[in-house]
């Protein structure tokens, strides 16, 4: 099952595009992490693992959520790159602040891309909920030989998800 749902009657709105959040996640993954990258994950992401989600909000003049969604091991593999640590040094909070700083820095390039007077909230991170979220852009990318995927939900007028 794909972890989100576009909602088509908005895609044509989003001031984010697919080849943006690609560019995006190869920049991050593949030249600041070392980490394998490609710009399509054959197998899209499911639930047969144990996922974890990072949120992350911009708020101001555009407003949306940004979702980032892994399985448990690629969160762990990146905590060990971004905080040079073997896997059995990890603890919980690593790998939460990992994945977090992911949300963080994927956040902060969409917000350069909308150009406008926004700001980041902190992100957070917890294990994925099952089923789908509907969002206005969703892109699914392979990292380390796993999927993960990023999803761009923005904000109505009135302040509720599109």
């Amino acid at each position: 099952m794909e972890p989100f749902a576009t909602d088509t009657t908005v895609t044509e709105l989003c001031r984010v595009r697919p080849s943006d959040l690609a560019e995006i996640a190869r920049s991050l993954f593949d030249t600041m992490l070392g980490l394998p990258f490609e710009d399509e994950c054959p197998t899209g992401c499911s639930d047969s693992s144990r996922q974890l989600e990072a949120h992350i909000s911009v708020k101001g003049c555009w407003s949306a959520e940004i979702l980032v969604r892994a399985p448990e091991e690629l969160a762990r593999r990146i905590a060990c790159v971004m905080f040079t640590l073997d896997d059995g040094e990890l603890t919980d909070d690593d790998v939460r602040d990992a994945l977090g700083e992911v949300a963080n820095v994927i956040g902060g390039s969409v917000k350069g891309i909308v150009d406008c007077d926004c700001d980041l909230t902190l992100p957070t991170v917890e294990p994925a909920p099952a089923g789908q979220t509907a969002c206005s852009l969703f892109c699914t990318f392979q990292c380390n030989g796993q999927p993960v995927a990023i999803a761009v939900v923005e904000q109505s007028l009135t302040g509720t998800a599109s």
